[in-house]
């Protein structure tokens, strides 16, 4: 196996569980017939996760074509991995860890676009000091997405409004990590 190989092994090993836990969730609150249910909110926002990560995962694909692959990418793609469950882990409700009430929900949401923050500044440095980028143009890559969660983290009420347009971000504006791996036009 080479080195390549390794690393995609265990980056993807995060990437499965939190896709699969994000599904399950998804899986529980529509076979359940108790009260707690997901709102319009949630699957938005779950949308936007998941599309996020699985850019992250293709992404992922082209870096094996990267020569110096070295403990520092390896170290940086582990983080964004982790960030990402973390996003995914927290974007839609769970049955066992919910009190059913919507500031109990509203808290997960926040954890959950606190997670997809700190992956997209993970992103931005990565843009900034690998592939030396301009401020201007890391920040046209991830304002948006950082943009959007920050304000739910700072007014997780909004969370309504934001995230669809978070689902539409990671939709149209989703490739900050086409520019650190040398793919963007």
């Amino acid at each position: 196996m080479s080195i390549h190989e390794y690393v995609f092994v265990t980056i993807s090993i995060v990437y499965g569980l939190a896709i699969t836990r994000l599904l399950k969730k998804v899986f529980m609150v529509l076979s359940l017939d108790r009260g707690l249910k997901a709102t319009l909110t949630d699957y938005f926002w779950s949308a936007g996760v998941i599309i996020t990560l699985i850019w992250f995962i293709w992404i992922g694909f082209s870096i094996q074509g990267v020569d110096s692959l070295d403990y520092s990418l390896f170290v940086f793609l582990l983080i964004t991995a982790i960030a990402l469950y973390g996003g995914a882990e927290f974007s839609f409700p769970t049955p066992d860890r919910m009190d059913g009430s919507s500031e109990s929900r509203l808290r997960e949401l926040r954890v959950s676009a606190s997670f997809i923050l700190f992956y997209l500044a993970s992103v931005a440095t990565a843009n900034l000091t690998v592939n030396d980028a301009g401020i201007g143009e890391t920040a046209r890559l991830v304002l948006v997405g950082a943009i959007i969660s920050a304000l739910i983290v700072i007014r997780p009420k909004w969370s309504g409004v934001l995230a669809p347009a978070f689902l539409l971000q990671a939709l149209l504006f989703h490739t900050p990590l086409q520019r650190l791996v040398g793919l963007a036009p």
